[in-house]
C-alpha cells in the first residue's frame, strides 16, 4: 500500500500514468478513497472520504 500525506490546511498533489494500470478511454472519472488520522502516538482517530474528478481528453 503506497500512502499520501495530506498536512492538515493543506493541498496534496500527484500525477500517475494510469494506462500501465487501466485501459480508461476519454471522458469524467472520479476516485473516490477513504483516509483516516492519527494522533501523536499513531492511533487511528477518525475517517474521511476523499474525491477527485478528472478528465482525460
Amino acid at each position: 500500500m503506497i500512502a499520501y500525506v495530506a498536512l492538515p490546511e493543506g493541498e496534496s498533489e500527484w500525477s500517475t500514468n494510469w494506462e500501465n494500470r487501466y485501459s480508461l478511454e476519454k471522458g469524467e472519472y472520479r476516485i473516490v478513497k477513504d483516509g483516516w488520522f492519527e494522533n501523536e502516538d499513531g492511533q487511528q482517530t477518525g475517517t474521511h472520504r476523499m474525491t477527485a474528478e478528472f478528465i482525460i481528453e
